[in-house]
């Protein structure tokens, strides 16, 4: 049973780190296309 629940506690533990990599990659992605919006935003001399 302990055995059942450490492989279980492991492959969650996997999923979460699958997990917060992939949200991270997104996160930088959006943050980039945000600053290229205010840049072209700047640019147009609308802020």
């Amino acid at each position: 049973m302990i055995e059942k629940q450490d492989r279980l506690l492991d492959e969650a533990k996997g999923i979460r780190k699958e997990i917060k990599e992939s949200m991270d990659d997104r996160l930088e992605r959006i943050e980039t296309d945000v600053e290229e919006i205010k840049t072209a935003i700047k640019q147009k001399g609308i802020i």
